[in-house]
C-alpha cells in the first residue's frame, strides 16, 4: 500500500510570513472518524537557539471558535537551520476534545519567518483513485 492510499493531505495554512512573537492560528481540519492526524509545520530559516512554539488546539466549531489547547511543544534550533525546519505534531483524536483540530504557532526569530502547515489525515479505508496523485 502506498502512503497516498493511506493519508489524505489537507492544507491547514498556506505559506506565509509569520511575524516574530505573533501567535498565528491555522485553519482547522475535521477529524471525525479519523484515527490519526499529523501536522507538518514547515518553517523558513532559523538561526541557532531560536524557538518555534507549536500548540495543538481543538474546537467543536469548524472555524475554531473557542478552541482549547490540547498540547504545546517548544522546538529549539540546535544549530542554524538555513534550509528551514519541519516540526511534526501527531494526534490521535478522542471524543473528549473537539471535532476540529488545528495548530497555533509562534517563533522568536526577531523577524518574519515563512511558515506553512499541512495536515495528513490517516484514513480508515483506502480512498478512491486521485487524479492529483502521481505514482512512479
Amino acid at each position: 500500500m502506498r502512503l497516498n492510499d493511506t493519508y489524505l493531505g489537507a492544507i491547514a495554512m498556506v505559506p506565509k510570513a509569520v511575524a516574530s512573537a505573533t501567535l498565528t492560528t491555522t485553519g482547522f481540519v475535521d477529524v471525525s472518524g479519523v484515527p490519526e492526524v499529523t501536522f507538518l509545520v514547515a518553517t523558513g530559516a532559523l538561526t541557532k537557539g531560536k524557538k518555534l512554539t507549536v500548540q495543538l488546539v481543538a474546537s467543536d466549531v469548524a472555524e475554531g471558535t473557542g478552541s482549547v489547547q490540547i498540547a504545546e511543544q517548544v522546538f529549539t534550533a540546535e544549530e542554524a537551520l538555513t534550509g528551514g525546519a519541519v516540526a511534526v505534531v501527531s494526534y490521535l483524536p478522542t471524543a473528549a476534545h473537539g471535532r476540529y483540530v488545528g495548530i497555533k504557532l509562534k517563533h522568536d526569530a526577531g523577524s518574519d519567518v515563512n511558515c506553512s502547515v499541512t495536515a495528513m489525515l490517516r484514513q480508515r479505508m483506502t480512498p478512491a483513485e486521485n487524479g492529483w496523485a502521481v505514482n512512479y
